[in-house]
């Protein structure tokens, strides 16, 4: 069965774009250009790999589509907003509400169990008690997790880890989950399951893009972005 290449709650506009992006390091008297000249369009409900090897500059252009970083030359458009002209404050509300990251080491508090995990951005929005802990709930039931609220990172699986930080990513709503070789620290099984999350979450509405270097999770999306030396080498649609 082919899929959508757009999908329903898809209105076809863009809600992250980047032109002309690059982002240079010094790395003693060399320059690494880890971005080198690229031109991304991302639609609202899109599901996207991009797929490349160590160092190919895939978790620099996601830390930058992201605006965890600012490139070194080019833009980054969300929703259509220049983010040039933000401020640090504006830059952080985007990224608290506008986008929920994944990232491949999870970044779960040890101190903290899975509740108080998930529970901490909503305390950064100074959500209300009683709202923070119904939405907190909802989303570890829907995870799976609802046996687990009391549990510490270490009294977990890999694969329970990286969907209570799921869970954290999405419990604000945000419009866009960015996601850092999400299935790198799991086994198969496990990486299988958290791809599975995020296509029901783009099944839902979400704009999903992942950054892998494997070609099996890559190809759970709807398009393949390949990069390569910092570029963008080709784009596969998949059918």
């Amino acid at each position: 069965m082919a899929r959508q290449h757009m999908h329903p709650y898809s209105d076809g506009a863009e809600v992250l774009r980047a032109h002309g992006l690059h982002k240079v390091y010094a790395m003693g008297d060399e320059e690494v250009r880890a971005v080198d000249g690229i031109d991304l369009s991302v639609k609202r409900g899109e599901f996207i790999s991009i797929l490349g090897p160590s160092g190919s500059g895939k978790s620099t252009l996601l830390q930058l589509l992201g605006l965890l970083d600012k490139p070194s030359a080019g833009k980054i458009f969300i929703d259509g907003k220049d983010s040039d002209g933000m401020g640090e404050n504006e830059r952080a509300e985007a990224r608290r509400r506008k986008i929920g990251f994944v990232f491949q080491s999870f970044n779960l508090i040890g101190t903290l169990d899975v509740y108080e995990n998930v529970a901490v951005p909503l305390m950064l929005e100074e959500v209300p008690e009683d709202e923070r802990r119904e939405k907190t709930v909802k989303i570890l039931s829907r995870m799976g997790l609802s046996e687990r609220l009391a549990h510490y990172p270490n009294q977990l699986s890999g694969g329970q880890m990286q969907r209570v930080a799921i869970a954290r990513a999405l419990v604000l709503n945000p419009e866009i989950i960015l996601a850092d070789e999400p299935t790198g620290n799991l086994d198969s099984a496990s990486g299988l399951e958290v791809m599975k999350i995020l296509r029901e979450l783009h099944e839902a509405g979400k704009t999903v893009i992942v950054i892998t270097h494997d070609t099996n999770i890559a190809r759970n999306a709807d398009k393949i972005i390949y990069i390569k030396d910092g570029k963008i080498e080709r784009t596969e649609v998949l059918a």
